[in-house]
C-alpha cells in the first residue's frame, strides 16, 4: 500500500498528532524565549521576535487544558500560514508521517480541538488528525476581541 509524508505536529503526548494543510511549514526556533505580555491568559505564552517580526506564542497544550506531563523542555514552533505566522510549544519536534493510501474517515477524537480536527488519516500505529490551524487561530483571536484584550476573564 501507499504511503505520502504529511508534516506533522504535537504539542502534548495527550493530544493527537495533527496533520497541517498542504503548503503550510513549519520552522523550530532554537535558543528562543519568548517575552511574556502582563496580564493575559497563561495559554497566551507571550511573543517573540523573530526577523523582525513580533509573532504571538500560544501554549495549545493549556488552552486545551492539559497541564505539562513532565519537565521535558517544550520548543517554540512556528507556523506559517502565509501572511499569519504564529508560534506554538510542543514538547516533541514536527515529524513527517507517513499516511497509508486507506484514505480518510470522520474524525474520532472528542476534546477541546474537536472542531478543528476534520479528517482521522491512518499513520502507522496511531491516527493524524487534518488540524484547520486558520480556524483555530481564527478562534483564539476572537477570544482575544471579546474581552478587549487577552486578559484572562
Amino acid at each position: 500500500m501507499s504511503s505520502a509524508p504529511r508534516i506533522a505536529l504535537r504539542p502534548h503526548d495527550a493530544l493527537p498528532w495533527l496533520l497541517l494543510p498542504q503548503g503550510v511549514s513549519l520552522e523550530i526556533l532554537i535558543d528562543a524565549s519568548a517575552a511574556r505580555v502582563p496580564n493575559t491568559n497563561a495559554w497566551f505564552h507571550g511573543v517573540v521576535s523573530q526577523r523582525g517580526n513580533l509573532l504571538p506564542i500560544f501554549d495549545l497544550s493549556m488552552w486545551a487544558n492539559l497541564q505539562a506531563a513532565d519537565d521535558r523542555p517544550r520548543q517554540i514552533i512556528v507556523v506559517d500560514l502565509g501572511p499569519r505566522l504564529f508560534g506554538v510549544l510542543s514538547h516533541t519536534i514536527p515529524a513527517l508521517l507517513h499516511i497509508e493510501g486507506k484514505g480518510s474517515r470522520r474524525a474520532e477524537y472528542i476534546g477541546p480541538l474537536s472542531p478543528y480536527l476534520s479528517l482521522a488519516q491512518s499513520a502507522g500505529d496511531e491516527d493524524a488528525y487534518e488540524f484547520d490551524a486558520p480556524a483555530w487561530l481564527s478562534r483564539v483571536s476572537q477570544e482575544i476581541s471579546r474581552t478587549g484584550s487577552i486578559v484572562q476573564a
